[in-house]
């Protein structure tokens, strides 16, 4: 049964292309319109007769456009005609290696020239000088005599004085010499129980009293300290927790109290302060 949503036009199509089964009873006019359909049909389809003189003048038009667009290819260079250039190009470069070996030699030559005659020079003037050295020598030795007797007073008077030097020198070694700047690294140190006993060895020890603090990091550790410091009275190097440090102890309050800051190194950093 057609489909009645399709218009009349649409059904006879669908009637010719054998799209849907014809009804029993078809309309006359859907009938004729069938027919039209497949009249035009039959002209589309019927081949167009062309006229052989003009095939053939448009195929030719054709092959000239496409002739006439093609790019013409550029000719070839001859293998001899590129030989030459190769080679001027190889003799120019060839050229330029032998004046740069050229040069360096000249400049090798030249230096070598300059130290010899320099090294001639020295040698020279050191055989003058030793000429001169013997001939003074024999001149003056008639009078060194002379001149030693007159100096024999002034050499007995530098012999009382030389007997007083040594009494000099001994006195000079037994005055106390100033105190030295520290520079005691600590090395690794992870505790702050460490770090007290490290710092507790050295005060016991001889060295303590004739070693001064580095004042590095003083001025901003005071700075950023939270309690009165009072005189710096150790410090040293570290490495606190594998970082750089630096260790300063301050006398606080009483002069037996101290407190121990630790400090990154270069930043002055507070890392722990330990009382």
């Amino acid at each position: 049964m057609p489909d009645e949503s399709l218009t009349p036009d649409e059904l006879a199509s669908a009637l010719l292309d054998q799209e849907v089964a014809p009804p029993a009873h078809l309309d006359p006019a859907l009938a004729a319109r069938v027919d039209e359909f497949g009249a035009v049909a039959a002209q589309v389809g019927a081949p167009v007769p062309v006229d052989p003189d003009r095939k053939e003048q448009a195929i030719a038009a054709a092959l000239a456009e496409f002739d006439a667009g093609r790019a013409v290819p550029a000719a070839p260079t001859p293998l001899r005609a590129r030989r030459p250039v190769a080679l001027r190009v190889l003799g120019a470069a060839a050229a330029v290696v032998v004046v740069l070996g050229a040069v360096t030699l000249l400049r090798r030559d030249e230096t070598n020239s300059t130290e010899t005659a320099a090294s001639g020079a020295a040698t020279t003037a050191a055989g003058e000088a030793g000429g001169s050295e013997r001939l003074s020598g024999t001149s003056d030795a008639g009078g060194d005599a002379a001149v030693a007797a007159e100096s024999a007073p002034t050499s007995r008077a530098s012999g009382l004085a030389s007997g007083a030097a040594p009494e000099a020198a001994n006195d000079a070694a037994t005055t106390p010499l100033p105190p030295t700047s520290a520079a005691r690294d600590l090395g690794e140190v992870d505790s702050t129980t460490a770090l007290q006993s490290q710092f507790d060895t050295f005060a016991a020890s001889a060295d303590a009293d004739s070693t001064t603090p580095s004042t590095v990091c003083e001025p901003e550790t005071r700075a950023r300290s939270t309690i009165a410091l009072g005189a710096l009275v150790d410090s040293a190097t570290l490495r606190w927790q594998d970082r750089p440090a630096r260790a300063l102890v301050f006398a606080t309050g009483d002069s037996s109290d101290t407190v121990i800051i630790v400090v990154s190194d270069p930043s002055c950093e507070v890392l722990v302060q330990i009382d």
